[in-house]
Order: C-alpha cells, then sequence, then structure tokens
C-alpha cells in the first residue's frame, strides 16, 4: 500500500492549521479530504463522493490513516475539555456525532448550577445505586422499596429480565406481588449462561418457602421463552404453581390486523367470559 504524505494546511477565514493526508490513486489522481465539524471525513475525487466515513472506523484503503492524526484534526475543531465531553457524550447509545456536539454545547452554555446538578447526578447513580440483595432490582438500601413493603404479597413472585420491566409493570398499578430480577436472559451464542444470571437466588427464595406462586415475565422472544422454560423444569419439582403473563390480542385492536403468532397466543390461552 503507498505510504500516506502529511502537510498542514492554512485557512483563509483565520482558522487553526489542520493536518491533512494526501494519498496519490493507483492512477496518479490525488483525493483531497474535507474535515466536516464532529469528526467526519469526506473524500471526494472530482464530484463523486467516495466515502464519509468515521475517523476511528475508516476501511478499505484509508485504513492505514494513523490514530495520532485523528486527534489532531479533533483537537484542532475544539478545545480538549470540550472535545473531551463530545467524545464520551458520543459513547451513549443512540447518541451521533452531532447529537454529542449538540448536548456538549447546552452544557457549555448552561449556567454552572445546572450543567454541576447533572454531572452530580450521574455521580450518585454511580456512587449509591446497588443491587437489592432479595430481588436483585434497584435500590440504594440493602432491601428495595418493593421488598421492604409489608402491603405486598410475598407468596406471588414475578420474574423479569431487567430492573427496567419492574417500572414497565410498577406503572400499570395493578401488581402487588414481588419481583425477581434475572438480569438478563440465557443466551449461550452470548456467553450468558444459567449461572451469570440470578438463578440459583431465585431457586433458593423458593426454596425457603412461603412461595405460592412464580410468575414468568420473561420477554415473549426466543430468548426469553426459552429463560422462562429453564426456570421452569427447575421449579416444577419443587411443587408451586407456575405461570406467565398472558399473551394475545391487545385491548382496542382488530382480528383483520394481527399476525398469525398473536392470533395462536390469543386461541390457546383464551379465557372463560365473565
Amino acid at each position: 500500500m503507498a505510504s500516506f504524505a502529511q502537510k498542514r494546511c492554512g485557512d483563509d477565514g483565520g482558522k487553526a492549521a489542520e493536518r491533512i493526508a494526501l494519498r496519490a490513486s493507483p492512477a496518479g489522481c490525488k483525493r483531497r479530504p474535507f474535515i466536516a465539524l464532529g469528526g467526519f471525513v469526506r473524500w471526494e475525487s472530482g464530484v463523486d463522493v467516495i466515502a464519509l466515513q468515521r475517523f476511528n472506523n475508516v476501511s478499505g484503503w484509508l485504513h492505514a490513516l494513523p490514530t495520532s492524526w485523528t486527534e489532531y484534526v479533533m483537537s484542532s475543531i475544539y478545545t480538549k475539555t470540550l472535545n473531551d465531553l463530545v467524545e464520551q457524550f458520543g459513547k451513549l447509545p443512540g447518541i451521533g456525532p452531532k447529537s454529542a456536539e449538540r448536548l456538549a454545547f447546552y452544557i457549555l452554555k448552561a449556567e454552572p448550577a445546572q450543567a454541576l446538578a447533572l454531572a452530580e447526578a450521574i455521580t450518585d447513580v454511580k456512587k449509591k445505586i446497588k443491587r437489592c440483595r432479595v430481588c436483585f432490582n434497584l435500590s440504594e438500601e440493602e432491601l428495595c422499596q418493593i421488598c421492604s413493603d409489608p402491603r405486598r404479597d410475598k407468596s406471588i413472585i414475578c420474574v423479569v429480565e431487567q430492573p427496567k420491566d419492574v417500572v414497565r409493570l410498577e406503572k400499570t398499578q395493578a401488581c402487588r406481588w414481588v419481583y425477581h430480577v434475572l438480569g438478563g436472559h440465557i443466551a449461550p451464542l452470548e456467553g450468558v449462561e444459567p449461572q451469570h444470571l440470578t438463578i440459583r437466588q431465585l431457586i433458593e427464595r423458593v426454596k425457603a418457602g412461603g412461595v405460592k406462586e412464580v410468575v414468568m415475565a420473561t420477554n415473549p422472544n426466543m430468548a426469553g421463552d426459552g429463560t422462562a422454560l429453564y426456570i421452569n423444569s427447575l421449579l416444577k419439582p419443587l411443587g408451586v404453581k407456575i405461570t406467565r403473563l398472558a399473551r394475545g390480542l391487545p385491548t382496542g385492536t382488530t382480528i383483520e390486523y394481527a399476525s398469525g403468532k398473536i392470533l395462536t397466543d390469543a386461541i390457546t390461552g383464551r379465557q372463560p367470559l365473565e
């Protein structure tokens, strides 16, 4: 592969000099890079756009660009502190380069008290939030608010995959049971085995006595159903009642637009009309 030659180019508008790389193609024509705000580079040859790629995710003949070159270009656009903030926001799920820039500049323009309050909230979440020692839901104490509530029916345990599932179920205001958070689902291809979840702790809770029913509320997909079936095989010998959340036609829908899977669940899970 041909080597890259590096040089500095000034900007007529008075911007700081930026390091760019020029590479002669096999045909001998030179392609020139255009630096775009937020760490994107667009390579053009005449009017044809060759690629639009993130500096740290280049491929093909662009892969030889050194990391130091990327860092140099980014630091020439922002100050180091602002560049670090943009980079951290960009690591959040669903946040692209432009959104990261907007968030960073919002924080920069915000009142100091508002920005520091956000930083303190993030710090508190990482320092104070832990797992409930009984159900493994999120909590700031040894027991979460649900497990410590004497009004809850502790004879019924609802098994969910994640703490956010607890939040969704609680918002219905129809649940008076307690929960058990598995921490995910069994997925061998992803390296998640039963021992990586809190299945053993669930079995111990049931064996301790006082549990009449276990409600399986894992996600209605292949991974969730597989996890539920595995737990069911472990709980059956204990003689506890095992149920799962009902599936079928959602309220307000019509049969015409329901999928085959939804109709199958509705048919097999039909209930007496009261």
